[in-house]
């Protein structure tokens, strides 16, 4: 089972937190899964890293656990020409 809802591999890229200094301040910037954010508070910013943290996490947890369950099959149940009888 292959998700492409998202724009690129998730499973492989952590979410990013950037702090860049501009002239009114420190700009907070957090990008993942082609989504970027920025934000001038921290708060805001490290709620938002914090959410799509727990979403990548998620998804590397799900990856790892389908790629475990296709190592263990034989392929028994998915075999179009197996007998049925």
């Amino acid at each position: 089972m292959e998700n492409n809802a998202l724009p690129q591999n998730t499973d492989n890229t952590a979410p990013i937190l950037d702090v860049i200094e501009t002239k009114y301040g420190k700009l907070y910037r957090v990008t993942y899964a082609g989504m970027t954010r920025e934000h001038y508070q921290e708060w805001q910013a490290n709620c938002w890293y914090e959410q799509v943290l727990e979403m990548w996490r998620h998804r590397v947890k799900l990856s790892a656990c389908q790629q475990y369950l296709a190592s263990q099959s034989n392929g028994y149940c998915n075999d179009p020409l197996r007998d049925k009888t």
